[in-house]
């Protein structure tokens, strides 16, 4: 009997490990919204329970990725807290245009394995876009035009 009940032990403990990382991270820790800025983000999240977790947020657009702003955090815990926001800073300067911040985390679970990571996403504006600068310049060029052709 005592081999059959190690069996089963054995082969329980075998099937977390191969079950945990195709467990998302969502089922431990649900991401609500974020709010970046030029210099901070508010972040609602709730959890199932408290949990530790890898988080990484990045920070970019199309054309430019801002590395000095990316983060990664390996062990964060994330505490019950309801849907009271959460507020920090941003350790860079985010140049003027629009931006796109993806926050992810992955929660860790049984034995220190992390789940599939859930993410989010929120788009901010610093200062003036690519677009509205490019049309006040067009505007600037077209002013000039009109003053040399007269």
């Amino acid at each position: 009997m005592t081999i059959k009940s190690s069996a089963y032990a054995i082969a329980a403990i075998g099937l977390i490990f191969f079950v945990s990382p195709f467990v998302p991270s969502a089922a431990l820790i649900q991401l609500k919204s974020i709010q970046p800025t030029a210099t901070t983000v508010t972040l609602v999240r709730t959890v199932t329970f408290g949990t530790n977790a890898r988080m990484t947020y990045e920070i970019g657009n199309k054309e430019t990725a801002l590395p000095e702003c990316n983060r990664t955090a390996e062990n964060i815990y994330y505490e019950e807290r309801g849907d009271e926001p959460l507020t920090f800073g941003l350790v860079c300067k985010v140049p003027d245009g629009k931006w796109t911040m993806r926050y992810c985390v992955s929660a860790r679970g049984v034995f220190g394995l992390e789940h599939s990571p859930t993410c989010i996403t929120g788009e901010f504006v610093v200062g003036q876009s690519i677009e509205q600068r490019q049309e006040y310049l067009e505007r600037q060029i077209f002013e000039l035009q009109k003053g040399f052709l007269k």
